[in-house]
């Protein structure tokens, strides 16, 4: 009899050791420490590791995207954080079975819409066309643009994420957002202000083409009193059919504003071209405007012929 008891309690104490060994190879595989080769690897990669160190892992493909890249900070990380750091986006469910296994369930994330609508600051226009970023640990899950109502939508798992808002001419957003239902957020941009450099007006033109008594007296005319055959020589300046007159930049004689000692002439071809209304030894010089105008000179819209 007395043996018999010997033999229960000898019997009893081996079982009990036995479950605490395995409770504790249980919390031992999980602080394992795990030598990281890499500072950013997919979630399958990392797996591979874990498996290397003779541990067997049982979980659904289906549920989790083993594609995903994973970003590390440190080079030795126990397989308990790793395993945190690898499914941080997931509802999951660790368990640790003998002799070396770990299960892991994944719960599928409720899925939410978040809308609203981008307006700005001061006027709170509508703004058509904002581009939105949502991020999560800094990569870009999901975006979308405004349309002509300014309004944005779009469905993300629960979950915390930074919407980032752009819009040309205006500062950038950044909003911090816990989807945990369906939501509707309002985001507000600012107009960019750009200082612009000194600008400097001068009352005189000084890159009007200009002819000066330093000039040639015969640069292309068959005759030095013909002012006006000298103007040929600029860039869009044509002489017409007739010779009498020049057309600048695609438009007709009737188009520019010829002056002399700043008294307008109409009838500059007189009788023809042979007989200028111009006397070429008494004109000292001769501006010829065929972009922009001085403020001074109105009526015209080809060219500005003036002369001295």
């Amino acid at each position: 009899m007395k043996a018999k008891a010997v033999a229960y309690i000898l019997f009893f104490w081996i079982f009990c050791f036995n479950v605490m060994a395995q409770d504790k190879d249980k919390g031992s595989i999980m602080e394992e420490v795990i030598s990281l080769p890499f500072s950013s690897a997919t979630i399958s990669a990392c797996f591979s590791l874990i498996k290397k160190k003779d541990i067997i892992l049982s979980y659904n493909e289906g549920m989790i995207d083993i594609n995903k890249i994973c970003y590390f900070s440190q080079k030795n990380i126990k397989i308990k954080e790793l395993l945190t750091n690898i499914l941080s986006d997931y509802k999951t469910t660790i368990v640790v079975a003998n002799p070396r296994k770990i299960i892991i369930t994944v719960d599928r994330k409720n899925i939410y819409q978040l809308n609203g609508v981008v307006r700005e600051t001061e006027t709170l226009e509508k703004l058509y066309g904002a581009v939105l970023f949502f991020k999560k640990n800094g990569i870009i899950v999901s975006s979308c643009i405004t349309n002509d109502s300014g309004f944005f939508s779009t469905a993300l798992p629960e979950g915390t994420y930074n919407i980032e808002t752009n819009y040309l001419g205006y500062l950038k957003s950044v909003k911090i957002v816990t989807l945990i239902c369906n939501q509707r957020i309002d985001i507000f941009l600012k107009p960019m202000m750009l200082e612009l450099g000194e600008v400097v007006i001068s009352p005189q033109r000084s890159s009007a083409n200009e002819l000066s008594t330093s000039s040639p007296p015969n640069m292309l005319s068959y005759s030095n009193l013909d002012v006006l055959s000298e103007m040929k020589v600029f860039p869009g300046v044509i002489m017409s059919r007739s010779g009498a007159d020049i057309n600048v930049n695609g438009g007709g004689s009737e188009e520019n504003l010829i002056l002399l000692d700043g008294v307008p002439i109409y009838h500059n071809s007189h009788i023809n071209y042979m007989l200028p209304v111009f006397n070429g030894s008494v004109i000292k010089n001769v501006n010829l405007y065929s972009s922009y105008f001085p403020a001074r000179y109105e009526g015209k819209l080809s060219s500005i012929l003036d002369s001295k």
